[in-house]
């Protein structure tokens, strides 16, 4: 199971996973400043981590891709198009 940034932002918070959560929660991480979310065991168990130790620790915590990120790697390794579909 692939879960983005974007889902897990929602899933942090409690959140329903929609295009309205998705832009006000992730303004809220992003106001962190020294905060990112990512996981450490589980990509189904978001946390928050300083981001220093997230990158002085790649192998222990590690970030989601973010949507338009998932989005380029499957249009480069597939002609089809992909619809992201908010609830």
């Amino acid at each position: 199971m692939n879960i983005t940034r974007e889902q897990a932002i929602c899933m942090f918070f409690g959140q329903k996973f929609n295009q309205t959560n998705v832009s006000i929660l992730s303004k809220r991480i992003d106001e962190f400043k020294d905060i990112d979310i990512c996981y450490d065991n589980d990509p189904k168990t978001p946390i928050l981590v300083l981001r220093r130790l997230i990158q002085t620790k790649p192998y222990k915590y590690i970030r989601y891709r973010s949507v338009s990120s998932s989005i380029r790697t499957l249009t480069h390794s597939s002609s089809k198009k992909i619809n992201i579909k908010y609830e």
